[in-house]
């Protein structure tokens, strides 16, 4: 007899500002408990994210750094994806007493922009933020980066 119990809701909501900004609210949380071999497991995930999403004219500001070219869509479009989640692991002995819980907690900030520069080219600079954290050992780790994109359709 090794009985397992799920529970698990995954709400979403998504909102569009007058102003053309579109944002979405995300969480899943989730629990799983299980008995075997008289140890009990207590697995919890939890995970929330925001994501926006924005077009806007920047006519001026392309001018200023070269890239405004009649004809073509004088707009940037933003994407910002925020995101945290947590896992988290605890074991019970058949004694009672618990084991150090292990898991990790993630957080990421990813923000891209991109504008098309011609009718046949696309750039986007995306810059990345992301910082974990192993709940047993306390080790952190932590990520930067920048990317470059240019897409070119023939």
């Amino acid at each position: 007899y090794n009985p397992q119990y799920i529970t698990a809701v995954s709400p979403r909501w998504t909102m569009t500002f007058h102003s053309g900004l579109t944002a979405t609210l995300n969480a899943t949380l989730s629990k799983d408990t299980s008995l075997a071999n008289g140890v009990n497991t207590d697995t919890s995930k939890s995970r929330y994210g925001l994501q926006l999403r924005h077009q806007f004219r920047a006519d001026s500001f392309l001018a200023k750094i070269g890239l405004y070219r009649p004809g073509s869509s004088q707009s940037v479009n933003m994407d910002v994806d925020v995101a945290y989640q947590q896992d988290r692991t605890e074991r019970f002995n058949p004694t009672g007493l618990p084991t150090a819980p292990t898991g990790n907690t993630r957080f990421n900030v990813n923000p891209r922009f991109s504008v098309q520069v011609t009718r046949n080219l696309n750039a986007a600079v995306r810059f990345i933020f992301s910082r974990s954290r192993n709940i047993a050992s306390e080790q952190t780790n932590t990520t930067l980066g920048l990317g470059l994109e240019a897409t070119f359709v023939f």
